[in-house]
């Protein structure tokens, strides 16, 4: 629901806690570990005859580090495959929709084809972190107390918020209120709300739940025991100071390089150059051009590949007649699986970063992550 950026930015404090956690937990039992062997105890397991509390404490510090890159790596790559979960959840999905304009995707719809195939994905990449950086399972004991430590770092932290105040209850109800417009506009089981309100033209989008909500933003006020002096729940200079314009800009530029494209001819022209592929199948075509996204996605924003490719891809399929949305949505959601490269996203940047990781560290593992996510794309593709 929130942008990857946030979601990411959100939990790196919540993980740096828990891991000081049980680093605290750790440091004092191999203390405790150092006082109890004499100097002359040796251990064989390291290659050489060192310290038993040395090698001890040299193999645990191992174990943290990998433990710390796998769930920071955990929630980089979890970020940007929730992304895909809502039509809102990440730009490249808004530029598929605007593209798709004549006849764009509901919200709810989306969420019915993608949800699912999200909670698989972020399952997978559960086991794939734990595979790669949990090779060698604690002691049960070992982790009964692990888990004991993380838990009281995050109800310490929880403790910290206090009890919920009338502020964040209304943001919370309002939220909720937005998605329920979102999700019963437009759904193919029931007739949505909008079919009440629209005569003979589709006048009512997905835009206006948004604004509808941010109206009370602006009116409900923030303390309702002083109505007279209390401010809204949201002013114009904090949404000034605190909207990302840049991005806003970002996608509006991109539906206008796709429209200059479509006018221009130039996304008829490449399209028509790609009737070369007109001898393969349609599942063949979709796993070639989800490829290239997929590479590209990597060296390049997932913006700028969606918004260079999407128009291409939409006159290709409709010059070898096959539906443009079996090709175009694919390519749209392995946009988002960047993996691989800091580089590539910026909530790869920022876990990198945070976690000072090594490049082979992120590569590895988002190589595999991004097979398996693009076989079951198109498995989810072929199969809805």
């Amino acid at each position: 629901m929130y942008s990857n950026l946030a979601a990411t930015a959100l939990m790196i404090p919540i993980i740096n806690a828990a891991m000081d956690q049980i680093k605290q937990r750790k440091s004092k039992s191999y203390g405790t570990l150092t006082q109890s062997n004499g100097k002359g105890s040796t251990n064989h397991k390291c290659g050489k005859l060192v310290p038993l509390s040395r090698c001890s404490i040299r193999i645990e510090d191992e174990s943290q580090e990998s433990i710390r890159k796998s769930v920071f790596l955990g929630v980089c790559y979890a970020a940007n495959i929730g992304g895909t979960g809502t039509l809102t959840g990440t730009s490249t999905n808004l530029i598929l929709n605007g593209i798709l304009k004549e006849n764009p995707i509901s919200f709810s719809d989306w969420m019915i084809f993608n949800v699912p195939g999200m909670f698989l994905l972020v399952f997978i990449t559960w086991g794939l972190m734990v595979s790669f950086f949990m090779k060698t399972p604690e002691d049960s004991l070992t982790e009964e107390k692990d888990n004991e430590a993380v838990y009281k770092a995050i109800k310490y932290k929880y403790d910290e918020l206090g009890s919920i105040s009338f502020y964040e209850f209304s943001v919370l109800v309002l939220f909720v209120l937005l998605l329920l417009l979102w999700f019963f506009r437009d759904p193919d089981f029931l007739k949505g709300w909008a079919l009440y309100m629209n005569d003979q033209h589709n006048f009512i989008k997905d835009s206006c739940p948004a604004i509808f909500i941010v109206m009370f933003f602006f009116i409900i006020p923030a303390n309702p025991t002083n109505l007279r002096q209390s401010a809204p729940l949201l002013d114009w200079k904090t949404t000034q100071d605190s909207v990302a314009w840049g991005i806003i800009l970002l996608i509006g530029g991109g539906f206008a390089m796709a429209e200059g494209a479509e006018v221009s001819g130039l996304s008829y022209w490449m399209g028509t150059q790609l009737t070369v592929l007109e001898h393969l199948s349609p599942f063949a075509i979709t796993l070639i051009v989800s490829i290239i996204a997929l590479i590209l996605t990597e060296i390049a924003s997932n913006t700028a590949t969606c918004t260079i490719m999407l128009p291409v891809i939409k006159r290709m399929a409709i010059e070898l007649k096959i539906s443009p949305l079996s090709v175009m949505l694919p390519v749209t959601l392995v946009c988002s699986y960047a993996f691989m490269l800091p580089v590539a996203s910026g909530t790869n940047a920022i876990i990198f970063e945070t976690a000072k990781m090594r490049n082979k560290d992120m590569i590895v593992p988002g190589f595999f992550l991004k097979i398996i996510c693009l076989s079951i794309t198109l498995f989810m593709i072929n199969t809805w």
